[in-house]
């Protein structure tokens, strides 16, 4: 998913920066989701980001780990870009809320994006300053057939006949 949101984002990347990578963990635990929907959301990420930067020198990363701790899936989209302030941080994901309308934003994306990941049981934050840029992770709850068993042992019991 997200090599493929890397592809589709190409040209955008490509003329925001000159300092693009993309560290993915190898043997990542699989996660249960709709890959179209969770593309969107990465595209919607790393396009945010191009947007952000204000320089070609600035980076953009793309990373995803595994946290076992919390047996999670994590994927950070990082920029050297302007940051965002304070004081709007917590609005970024309300629907119709853009510092870009002036450039045609509609405050959809984030607010979008946002849905789709809670639609996954998954969580989206944000962390940024003016200096460092801005970090965007999503964290997914790791896929384990073992955990999907009982619900379907339930599920079983309930349609098994009676008598």
């Amino acid at each position: 998913i997200a090599r493929a949101a890397v592809r589709l984002n190409h040209n955008k990347i490509k003329n925001a920066t000159k300092n693009f990578s993309m560290e993915l963990a190898p043997e990542l635990p699989p996660i249960r989701g709709n890959r179209q929907r969770l593309e969107q959301v990465l595209i919607n990420l790393i396009q945010n980001s191009c947007e952000a930067l204000t320089s070609q020198d600035a980076a953009i990363s793309l990373t995803s780990r595994h946290d076992a701790e919390s047996d999670e899936v994590e994927v950070s989209v990082h920029d050297q870009g302007s940051g965002i302030a304070p004081e709007i941080i917590n609005q970024i994901t309300d629907p119709f809320f853009t510092t870009k309308r002036s450039y045609g934003g509609t405050g959809l994306g984030l607010s979008v994006s946002a849905g789709i990941i809670k639609e996954h049981q998954g969580r989206l934050r944000f962390a940024s300053s003016p200096e460092a840029g801005t970090s965007a992770t999503i964290s997914f709850p790791a896929w384990r057939e073992e955990a999907e068993a009982p619900a379907q042992a339930r599920q079983e019991e309930k349609t098994v006949p009676a008598g």
